[in-house]
């Protein structure tokens, strides 16, 4: 059994800087769960807005978008490398404790989702779905007491809003000692230091901050 760290990032709508959101998973001393679309591969859309756009008004009143598509995945190896696409840290960091969740099955689980051809689903399988399977593989689900949040996000898909919903409740039954919603409060293994790609900034891999600046170190 190990700790777990659950990062998000909050989706940022329009304009500069704005962002899908992302989320991802750390088990202590294991792997880095964080599931990305393949940038090589050609996207299969679901709904082709410029010839569908009947279709695609209809899906975008369901669920808010037209950009569903399927593609090959990707894995970010770390969360330095999570900061760096995203471009800033993660907006909540949770850090479940020792023993809450089966680190061993994540690990197992993992090692059966992440295979080469595993395709990427803007809905089905994005980043987040990926996250909270990965939480459940663990037994997550054994310490909910409430209406499941997934009554809320059937139709548009896993987002990270809905995991840090998903681990409100984790803390609603565990506690704050086995659930740490606060994240300037979260600690994460420490792994190494490294240098973002192009900026010249060495960032704390651990924290997901820049190295000199890392508030957690």
């Amino acid at each position: 059994m190990a700790k777990v760290w659950v990062y998000c990032w909050d989706h940022v709508r329009g304009g500069e800087g704005a962002s899908w959101g992302h989320s991802s998973l750390q088990i202590e001393g294991g792997a880095y769960i964080s599931w990305w679309p393949s940038n090589d591969e050609e996207r299969n859309y679901t709904v082709n807005a410029k010839k569908n756009p009947t279709l695609a008004k209809i899906m975008r009143t369901f669920i808010g978008t037209t950009n569903v598509y399927k593609v090959k995945h990707r894995c970010n190896p770390t969360l330095q490398a999570d900061v760096h696409q995203e471009g800033r840290a993660a907006d909540d960091v949770i850090e479940i404790a020792e023993g809450v969740l089966d680190t061993n099955k994540i690990s197992l689980w993992w090692k059966g989702y992440e295979y080469e051809k595993a395709s990427y689903h803007t809905i089905k399988k994005n980043c987040s779905t990926t996250v909270i399977r990965a939480l459940r593989a663990g037994g997550s689900d054994k310490a909910m007491k409430t209406v499941s949040v997934d009554w809320f996000s059937k139709r548009g898909g896993w987002e990270p809003t809905d995991i840090m919903a998903y681990l409100r409740q984790m803390n609603r039954a565990l506690g704050d000692a086995k659930v740490n919603l606060r994240g300037q409060a979260a600690t994460t293994p420490p792994r190494r230091n490294s240098m973002v790609q192009g900026t010249g900034v060495a960032m704390c891999e651990a924290h997901g901050e820049p190295l000199l600046t890392c508030g957690s170190c």
